[in-house]
């Protein structure tokens, strides 16, 4: 008989290894890159972007940008960690909706790590090419795809009829991003009737650089948030009576689904011939 309970202990021990590590990281890399920030180049949340902190030119970062990179590089991880646990909590859901979301999810988080690691710099890329000519096409691209992703994992879970827990974080996330792409697209409006204005980096609400830091934190909230939801679904009483099928031994036997409540064969349970290996 295998002994699967410690297995799973080590893989839940070896996946909280990994979050601290990269939570680590992402801490002391982005710490480290913006105190090294020259005070004379004014760091400000309303005009600086995150890839001002990740670019070596002299009136940017030209100390701390490789650190803002390897932080930016650990928080991307770490949000591609929450990711997938969201994506492994979708017994139930559709599966092309699941593989569209999922792969969406990688190919944002994959773009946005491209442009961290090609700074917004007058540095040349190839033909002549500068630096910040391919990273800013690509942080947009990156950007609108994580939009797409988040949508279609909303989707997926409406169609699975999933608890209000799990919505709440997709329509709080709605409301930001369609907050700041309003602002942001009336600033725009406004510049183009007014010559004399700047669009970037925007006045008050308006500003890019205030939205693009607002996107971030909250992405990394709600990638938390569905992690944890997914792994601590919401207690139901009428789950826990006799005779239920999710109080029934795992044997192949229905259970119930943490994201829809309706049944579902769990994942655990594992039948090669006459070899069972049971939780």
């Amino acid at each position: 008989m295998l002994n699967l309970s410690a297995l799973r202990r080590g893989r839940i021990l070896s996946g909280r290894v990994r979050i601290l590590s990269l939570a680590l990281l992402a801490v002391a890399g982005m710490g480290i890159g913006r105190a090294l920030y020259p005070p004379e180049n004014r760091f400000s949340v309303m005009t600086s972007t995150m890839s001002f902190l990740g670019s070596p030119d002299a009136h940017r970062n030209p100390d701390g940008w490789r650190y803002w990179q390897a932080g930016t590089t650990g928080a991307l991880l770490l949000l591609t960690l929450l990711a997938s646990q969201r994506v492994g909590a979708s017994i139930g859901q559709p599966r092309c909706l699941v593989v569209a979301a999922s792969t969406a999810y990688g190919a944002a988080l994959a773009l946005i790590l491209a442009a961290t690691w090609i700074p917004v710099s007058k540095n040349p890329f190839w033909g002549g090419t500068t630096c910040a000519a391919i990273h800013n096409p690509v942080t947009i691209a990156g950007i609108f795809t994580m939009m797409a992703a988040v949508t279609l994992d909303g989707i997926t879970l409406l169609v699975a009829r999933a608890r209000s827990r799990l919505l709440a974080p997709f329509a709080l996330l709605g409301v930001i991003t369609i907050c700041g792409l309003a602002c942001l697209a009336f600033w725009r409006w406004k510049c183009a009737a007014d010559p004399s204005l700047r669009i970037f980096p925007g006045e008050g609400i308006h500003s890019t650089p205030m939205w693009e830091w607002i996107a971030f934190a909250c992405l990394c909230l709600f990638l938390a948030a569905q992690a944890l939801a997914g792994k601590n679904p919401p207690h139901d009483p009428r789950r826990t009576q006799r005779g239920h099928p999710s109080c029934e031994p795992m044997n192949g036997t229905p259970v119930m689904n943490a994201c829809s409540g309706r049944a579902d064969t769990p994942r655990s349970f594992i039948n090669f011939g006459k070899l069972e290996i049971k939780p």
